[in-house]
């Protein structure tokens, strides 16, 4: 499992994002808010790097939330088909993948194989991704992290020991709404 390694103090942020950035896909979407009269909130990807927000967008809780429905969305279909890609190319085997919005890890893995990925992996550079899958497939072998276990991760990233140092703060990334919103 990848633990959040240092708490981050930051401050509510009540302002809906205009942007998001998303390092992990190599993807920039810019939000447009469209009120409409009905109670209901929904995001649409109209065309390449732009997301509409529909409905009563005056609600900012309930446009956070359906922005994290998208970003749940995303590392469904990004995410885990590159993790199935990854297992395949290593020998590794898993049961299930969810998909959810820890708060303190950015992946786990259960002993029955089902492996967690948070939304949160989608704000981190490409290569750091890579590492957190690598990581979580290595814990279908050894759910431990013996000596046992960085042997095998060092098989697919020899970096692991210093990449597994350098994300200590990366939480930084993952932007305020994000975390302030639950869930």
């Amino acid at each position: 499992m990848i633990k959040k390694c240092e708490a981050v103090a930051r401050a509510p942020l009540a302002v809906r994002p205009d942007t998001i950035e998303l390092p992990a896909l190599g993807e920039s979407w810019r939000i447009d808010y469209l009120p409409t009269n009905t109670r209901r909130v929904g995001v649409m990807m109209e065309q390449p790097g732009r997301l509409t927000v529909y409905g009563a967008v005056a609600d900012h809780g309930a446009c956070l939330a359906v922005l994290k429905r998208w970003l749940k969305r995303r590392t469904r279909e990004e995410l885990v088909p590159w993790l199935a890609m990854l297992a395949g190319q290593g020998g590794f085997t898993f049961n299930e993948v969810l998909v959810r919005g820890q708060k303190t890890r950015w992946a786990s893995c259960s002993s029955k194989g089902t492996i967690s990925l948070s939304y949160k992996l989608l704000f981190l550079e490409r290569h750091l991704v890579r590492y957190v899958l690598l990581h979580e497939l290595c814990h279908t072998v050894c759910m431990n992290h013996s000596p046992r276990f960085w042997t095998l991760l060092s098989r697919y990233e020899p970096e692991c020991r210093a990449i597994r140092r350098r994300m200590r703060g990366d939480w930084r990334r993952v932007p305020v709404w994000v975390e302030d919103t639950g869930n």
